[in-house]
Order: structure tokens, then C-alpha cells, then sequence
């Protein structure tokens, strides 16, 4: 199991809306469809992949709940974290 949380910038918010997803390919799939639709609501019509998705190792942050914690990016951006 893979748990993801989202960047919110509020830790309670942050822990609050964690989801969990059987693999990293779910999890992908998720972020891409998510960044999607968030760029069709705001008028631009990008669309992601899941292999737009990039998950880099997490230096700065540590997350209550997660071990091995990765950074996830979406078009340069980090948009939350994943961990075990």
C-alpha cells in the first residue's frame, strides 16, 4: 500500500485528506487525472500522463505516518508526497 498527501501547506489538512492507493501506477494515474481536470477547470488545455508523474526522493520533509518519504511532481511542481 502506498499512502499519498497532498501539498496543502496545513499539516492537520495535509494528513486529513491522505489517500491510499494499491500501487505506484494508481497512484500516477490519480495525480495525472487530477492535474487534468484542475487544468481544464482553469481554462488551459494541458493533459497529463502518468508518466508525467515523477516521484523523487524527499530530503526536507518528514511526514508523521510516512517511512521512505518521495517527493510527487507534476509539471515541475510538487503537488505531495508518497511513502510506505
Amino acid at each position: 500500500m502506498i499512502k499519498y498527501t497532498p501539498k496543502l501547506g496545513s499539516f492537520l489538512w495535509e494528513h486529513k485528506t491522505q489517500h491510499l492507493f494499491e500501487s505506484i501506477e494508481d497512484l500516477k494515474r490519480c495525480i495525472a487525472i487530477q492535474g487534468t481536470m484542475f487544468c481544464h477547470y482553469i481554462g488551459h488545455a494541458k493533459v497529463f500522463h502518468p508518466e508525467d508523474v515523477k516521484i523523487r526522493p524527499c530530503e526536507d520533509k518528514v511526514l508523521l505516518g510516512l517511512e521512505n518519504c518521495r517527493h510527487v511532481i507534476l509539471g515541475g511542481c510538487i503537488v505531495g508526497y508518497c511513502g510506505e
